[in-house]
């Protein structure tokens, strides 16, 4: 016993050694790491609300637990007992460290927020935490959580691999047929599938919530939460890699962005939540493998580079891949599997899209219009204005709605009454949209800016009166082939000139449908919409792209 004492007296401050590492470049970590093991290390010495204080003996006690009771399940470690890198023993120390001043039973990290690429030993730490808080409160009730049973069990199972390769714990320990209890505690380890319908009567003390991007809401994270109130101390802990951009409601996508906000903002108080965001920083830092350790804190360790060099080949040689690389290996926040624009392509520069920059680039020039009018006028109806200019193509869009369809937008949890009140979109008709709207606002926006319109592409389904108003005033109306030859070529032209910053936008909608949309690519590599998914609208998209086949 007095060996392990002056060991815990030459032990380092973790959190301290990690931060230095980082801020030197001693280990390469992304901007998120960076920032907040840099609040984190300020706070040991003083935290800012001073209710709270560092313990390092709490965290050490952990730490120590942990590679003492704790084994690998899986790999060339399976059946060691774990050996700890720096970045976990930082992420001990800073959940189990910071502790109540008056009670250190209470800790002041309440919820983590775990983000890093896939094969880094996510469920292997979430395991080892929920086999420590197995001893340390009476009654205590732990829940591996997974969006479905077979998620759930991983980690579970993980768990209880571990407890029947420690003579200690597993003399003390019982499998019975829903859970794994530890009987000088009388707490339990169960696992539990994400259907949120059938989840009352809990009282967790610690839930970890296994690959949280494929949570579609926040409702089974709002029950598990509710369960926590009556325990003193509890732990809620989320894991994942990165997820697809959903609806802004998914919980990957909630808590990733007050991660971001956290993180990103000094003056947002950290309080009781924990965000650990590993991730690239930028698609440019792949092509350097020194900063893939920024997404993946066990590379070289757990994660082999020979694995993560093959998958950067396989991306690089088969596109249909790049998305789930990007987001499963670097944590990229991408908008699907399949989807064809990358999100920072989509991004415009908002000086560029200042109401008096955008109006003198394009006042008093020539350009195109285009529409895509939805089925019958009972859906999205979109038209965009197009201006070339000094290399770039500048666009205005509008979209359109039917008043019917407001409130199923509303539940979609689209901001649409800000598009609305921005005048991004408006309500046109009861049941379908009214063309005549459509065609007003061509008018007066090309009247608002001088531009002279000579051409519009559009769809030619549902057409037929708008074109011929359109004609009468002199505008060639041209149909779009709705063909893969015909929008491959036009859909490879929008995203060149998103990557090169040459195509200015100002509309929230357009950047939405953009993110929305899907391709088919055939065996010629020419890639076609997809209109398969109710609530992925892309008629923005759509009529932009009737636009630049009229051009």
């Amino acid at each position: 016993m007095a060996r392990k004492k002056i060991k815990k007296l030459l032990t380092p401050n973790w959190i301290i050694e990690y931060n230095n590492k980082i801020q030197s470049g001693e280990i390469v970590a992304g901007k998120k790491i960076k920032a907040i093991y840099k609040r984190l290390a300020r706070e040991v010495n003083e935290c800012v609300d001073d209710r709270w204080i560092f313990c390092k003996e709490e965290a050490d006690k952990a730490i120590e637990f942990i590679e003492t009771f704790c084994y690998a399940t899986r790999g060339e470690f399976a059946k060691c007992k774990l050996k700890l890198m720096l970045w976990q023993k930082a992420m001990l120390s800073a959940i189990y460290g910071f502790v109540d001043k008056d009670d250190k039973e209470i800790r002041r990290y309440n919820e983590v927020f775990l983000v890093m690429g896939r094969k880094n030993g996510k469920t292997s730490v979430g395991s080892a935490i929920s086999q420590y808080e197995l001893t340390r409160e009476f009654s205590g009730e732990i829940y591996c959580v997974g969006s479905t049973y077979a998620q759930a069990s991983i980690l579970f199972n993980d768990l209880i691999t571990s407890i029947s390769l420690c003579p200690e714990m597993k003399s003390l320990s019982k499998k019975t047929k829903t859970n794994y209890s530890f009987k000088p505690t009388n707490s339990f380890i169960r696992p539990l599938p994400g259907d949120a319908q059938s989840l009352d009567g809990l009282n967790a003390s610690l839930c970890v919530e296994d690959e949280v991007h494929s949570y579609k809401d926040t409702s089974l994270y709002a029950i598990i939460k509710q369960s926590m109130q009556a325990r003193k101390s509890p732990l809620l802990m989320q894991i994942s890699t990165g997820g697809f951009i959903l609806e802004d409601t998914a919980q990957y996508n909630v808590f990733y962005n007050l991660s971001k906000q956290v993180i990103e903002d000094e003056n947002t108080p950290m309080r009781r939540f924990l965000p650990l965001v590993y991730e690239i920083d930028e698609v440019k830092d792949i092509d350097d493998e020194k900063n893939w350790i920024k997404a993946n804190p066990s590379l070289y360790v757990v994660k082999k580079i020979e694995d993560m060099r093959e998958n950067v080949e396989k991306m690089k040689m088969a596109p249909a891949l790049k998305q789930t690389v990007l987001t499963k290996d670097f944590n990229l926040l991408c908008n699907s599997a399949t989807s064809f624009f990358d999100f920072e392509d989509v991004q415009v520069d908002p000086n560029e899209i200042l109401a008096d920059v955008l109006e003198g680039k394009i006042y008093n020039t020539y350009g195109v219009c285009s529409f895509d009018l939805s089925n019958g006028g009972s859906d999205m109806s979109s038209a965009s204005i197009l201006v070339k200019k000094e290399g770039k193509m500048y666009c205005l869009n509008k979209c359109w709605i039917p008043a019917s369809k407001y409130q199923m937008y509303k539940d979609w949890n689209l901001p649409i009454d800000i598009w609305i009140e921005n005048g991004f979109m408006a309500l046109s008709g009861t049941t379908a949209v009214e063309y005549q709207d459509i065609e007003q606002w061509i008018y007066d926006t090309c009247d608002k800016y001088s531009i002279t319109c000579t051409l519009c592409g559009y769809d030619r389904y549902c057409s037929t009166y708008l074109v011929k108003n359109l004609e009468d005033r002199g505008i060639i109306c041209d149909a779009a082939p709705y063909t893969t030859p015909g929008m491959s070529p036009l859909l490879y032209e929008l995203r060149a000139l998103l990557q090169d910053h040459r195509f200015i936008y100002n509309s929230p909608i357009l950047k939405w449908c953009l993110l929305n949309c899907e391709v088919l690519t055939d065996t010629k590599l020419q890639v076609y919409p997809k209109k398969n998914v109710l609530k992925k609208k892309i008629d923005a998209m759509m009529a932009t792209l009737y636009g630049f086949y009229a051009f």
